[in-house]
């Protein structure tokens, strides 16, 4: 199956589509699948870049007692990174730099990849160093890409 896919950075699915594929993946992701990860922060980003599922330690990680508010963000956004905040993830000049941006959109062209990144939230002064891991994933027909972080010192 060819995974490359080319969509405009900012182009997002309907909310019904976006509940239909929350469904899909919570139906269908395997535990073999999550412990074949790196890390137990991990999510699941749809075509668009929309996160689709969300661990419990990746909520916790980044302050989010709900789930529901980061389904359908983007990863910049639900991680509060201030360059996210003004038109999105994905599309400032900073994020032409950004090693999540990069890995994802390496993972959405075919190609697992694994990068470093630099985080600055949203109201901190302090960054966050991550290592992002992007892996495509093929559930009921519909490319998917799983998505884990580990925080480095």
């Amino acid at each position: 199956m060819d995974t490359k896919i080319q969509k405009p950075l900012n182009d997002r699915v309907s909310w019904k589509t976006l509940h239909s594929q929350i469904r899909i993946v919570k139906s269908s992701l395997t535990f073999k699948e999550l412990s074949a990860t790196k890390s137990e922060n991990l999510f699941v980003l749809n075509a668009h870049r929309q996160i689709v599922f969300i661990t419990r330690s990746c909520l916790d990680l980044f302050d989010i007692e709900d789930p529901a508010t980061a389904y359908g963000c983007r990863p910049g956004e639900m991680m509060q990174c201030v360059n996210a905040q003004a038109n999105g993830c994905g599309v400032s000049e900073n994020c032409k730099l950004c090693g999540a941006r990069t890995a994802v959109l390496t993972c959405l062209e075919g190609e697992a990849t694994s990068r470093s990144f630099q985080l600055l939230q949203d109201g901190s002064e302090q960054a966050m160093n991550f290592t992002i891991t992007a892996e495509a994933i093929t559930l009921e027909g519909q490319l998917f890409l799983m998505i884990s972080l580990i925080l480095s010192s």
